[in-house]
């Protein structure tokens, strides 16, 4: 990437971008409040074409507002005017995977938004959200979680419900082909679109993910990244989109210039997290992971740690309560034996006595299915 005065990469990661920025280079960026994407261009229907099918108004309709990114990563206000309905039902239909590859994160990052945070059913780890006294409250129960007690750490080992690798990655790179230039898609990633309709098994379909701490939460931002040198042997575009409290970077696959190396052995830099100058996120350490989202089969209790950190001091504080009574308990607290997990909003406390009223309404409410 070109100097520019307005970037840095993350601390832990300027090896990566040394290596990722001798061969691609920003181009672009997409954040909210974009007026390119602005709900108003999508009032009228005459006149427009959907890259996706290619088809155009009145032979399918736009009467639905299509999100240009799916909301599920954070997407409030960046609509399309280049899908139509069809398409649009079609790729919602992909969202139920990718909400089952995030995780429960996705309802914990969730709960510093203002809105009640998404539940998340898990095999052996469920939550659920209420409204208590006005408030955002998430109940995580971690039911037949493995626990791991280390020092002021409990770490939850649950199972991801089933979903389509496949689908994440066709969801994935739908989003980045709507925020490539249209007259780009339509020229140059005609195989792309044709995977997107169902009409191919596509392999090297990798992504890398940077998790950052629950507590961080950034607001959806969409990088996208060209190579330098089209003689390259590597994917034409990368993109990183960053929401929550990830980072998630792929390569754009399917691009026609990219068919020219098929089958030759590909060593891919990774694009390392960047963010904007005046953010505090250098100093908090995320972990990477890798995942190949190839894959048309359903992937199965796929395991993912869940890890909850306690302030010693605090926890000497702590008052239990008995989940069936609703009663004070004089027993000294220990997170290891806890029937439910309470998360809130930041700065959120209670009193006993609305504790108490609060562990009667969690028992009812999971009660409902039994």
């Amino acid at each position: 990437m070109e100097e520019n005065p307005g970037w840095f990469v993350h601390k832990e990661f300027s090896s990566w971008a040394e290596l990722f920025e001798e061969k691609y280079q920003m181009i672009d960026f997409v954040f909210l409040s974009d007026s390119l994407f602005a709900r108003a261009k999508t009032r009228k229907q005459d006149g427009r074409h959907c890259i996706f099918c290619n088809k155009s108004y009145p032979e399918v309709s736009f009467a639905n507002a299509a999100h240009l990114i799916s909301k599920m990563i954070g997407n409030t206000d960046l609509y399309s005017t280049f899908e139509c309905d069809s398409c649009n039902n079609k790729f919602s239909l992909l969202e139920t995977d990718l909400a089952y590859f995030l995780g429960v994160g996705r309802s914990l990052v969730g709960m510093q938004e203002n809105k009640k945070p998404p539940g998340f059913a898990g095999i052996n780890l469920e939550t659920r959200s209420i409204i208590f006294k006005n408030k955002n409250i998430l109940i995580i129960k971690p039911d037949k979680a493995n626990r791991l007690e280390i020092e002021d750490l409990t770490q939850f080992a649950y199972q991801k419900p089933t979903y389509t690798p496949a689908n994440v990655y066709k969801l994935f790179l739908k989003c980045a082909l709507s925020v490539l230039p249209n007259d780009v898609v339509v020229s140059e990633y005609q195989a792309a679109l044709s995977f997107l309709r169902g009409e191919k098994v596509l392999s090297g379909a990798h992504i890398n993910v940077f998790r950052f701490p629950l507590s961080v939460k950034m607001p959806l931002h969409v990088y996208i990244f060209r190579k330098k040198e089209q003689s390259d042997i590597l994917p034409t575009y990368m993109a990183s989109f960053y929401f929550h409290n990830l980072v998630i970077s792929f390569p754009v696959l399917l691009h026609r210039d990219d068919f020219k190396f098929i089958n030759q052995p590909i060593l891919l830099p990774i694009a390392p997290p960047y963010f904007l100058y005046g953010t505090d996120l250098n100093e908090i350490s995320p972990s990477c992971y890798s995942y190949d989202l190839s894959s048309p089969l359903k992937t199965r209790n796929q395991t993912e740690e869940l890890n909850f950190q306690f302030d010693k001091s605090q926890l000497e504080k702590a008052v239990m309560f008995d989940p069936l009574t609703g009663v004070e308990s004089v027993e000294t607290y220990n997170p290891s034996d806890s029937k439910y997990l309470i998360a809130t909003q930041d700065q959120v406390s209670f009193t006993k006595e609305e504790l108490s009223e609060l562990i009667k309404l969690i028992e009812a409410e999971f009660g409902k299915n039994k």
